[in-house]
């Protein structure tokens, strides 16, 4: 089921942003692992936005490839709850975006930043009220 939910999403959204994302779908249906999809997505996405350089491909790959496999442990944890499940997540996340930031340069950092705020779910704060 998340494969063909990770297929879709691929699908659709190369279709509406006209991407090379639905290439991705294809590759959905071989694999079994969600998660390794997602991670190669990932640095795809990276390497574009930020014009990684192939030994920064190479060693985020790697750091998304050890996120994915974490993800794969917290996800088999039945003892778990949800809420347990995605604390841990999110610090996971949290912990590879510090090990990307390591291998980027200044400007490609500032860059990461940019694009973590953009697809950052949180909601911004509260605008201050006006002054009177």
């Amino acid at each position: 089921m998340l494969l063909r939910n990770v297929a879709t999403l691929c699908l659709v959204g190369g279709v509406i942003c006209g991407s090379a994302i639905p290439s991705f779908a294809a590759d959905a249906a071989n694999t079994k692992d969600g998660f390794a999809l997602i991670s190669q997505m990932y640095v795809k996405q990276l390497t574009k936005a930020l014009t990684l350089t192939e030994e920064q491909q190479k060693k985020a790959k790697a750091i998304c490839d050890n996120e994915a496999a974490r993800m794969r442990v917290i996800d088999s944890k039945e003892e778990l709850d949800l809420n347990q499940k995605t604390e841990l997540k999110v610090a996971a996340k949290k912990e590879t975006a510090e090990k990307l930031k390591e291998i980027l340069t200044p400007e490609q950092k500032i860059q990461f930043e940019v694009l973590q705020a953009k697809t950052s779910r949180k909601k911004p704060a509260p605008a201050a009220p006006p002054k009177p």
